[in-house]
């Protein structure tokens, strides 16, 4: 006779071990001789049937989240952390579309880094996974997606537009460039920063009030 958690299984043990639910259980095996002499053996056992919970973040792809001619030409490292039921040394791996950009493994904290090749970034949408397998043998997997924008065009040439001649010793200086980029103005060995307007691409530096950058 067997019996599991005090209840005779004997006529259908296989479906009587689907039916159990995760937890400690108990199994006795009862047999009885010719003689009468009856025999046991027992174990308790913990089933775990449910997939580890794995969840995964992934963090800006570069520190604006934008991929430029540069970046795409050298290594960019994906970074993010893993939540959930994962161990340390579990492999991340980032995709993009059915190609495989790189691998990793997750640290104590859940942290992981992965160099990808700039110019393996071609889409605007990366996946990272990682899967975990608990003591039990069940199989987890956490999955996140990672939109970016990719500018792979160079700024048109900065122009300016200030007088060729002046008495101003320090002058106001002006001109155009791409909307919203950033404009390097360099003037007697001293180099100002400033932002070309966002609608008209059009600088202005003044250089009796702007503190430069360098020199």
């Amino acid at each position: 006779m067997v019996t599991i958690d005090g209840v005779d299984v004997s006529s259908g043990v296989s479906a009587a071990t689907a039916a159990l639910v995760d937890g400690s259980h108990t199994v006795v095996v009862t047999d009885t001789d010719a003689a009468g002499n009856v025999g046991s053996a027992s174990l308790t056992f913990t089933l775990d049937k449910t997939a580890p919970a794995l969840a995964v973040t992934v963090d800006s792809v570069t520190s604006d989240n934008v991929l430029n001619i540069a970046e795409a030409g050298g290594s960019v490292s994906i970074t993010g952390r893993v939540s959930g039921e994962y161990a340390t040394g579990d492999t991340v791996t980032v995709k993009q579309g059915g190609t495989t950009l790189g691998t990793g493994t997750v640290d104590a904290n859940g942290a992981f880094s992965i160099g990808v090749s700039g110019s393996g970034l071609t889409s605007g949408t990366l996946t990272a996974s990682v899967t975990h397998t608990d003591l039990a043998g069940n199989v987890g997997t956490g999955t996140a997606t990672k939109t970016y924008s990719i500018d792979s065009t160079a700024p048109g040439t900065p122009t300016i537009t200030s007088g060729a001649l002046t008495n101003d010793g320090a002058p106001v200086l002006t001109g155009t460039a791409e909307a919203g980029s950033v404009v390097s103005v360099t003037l007697g060995g001293a180099t100002y920063t400033t932002t070309a307007s966002a609608v008209d691409g059009r600088w202005v530096v003044d250089t009796g009030s702007a503190s430069p950058a360098s020199g």
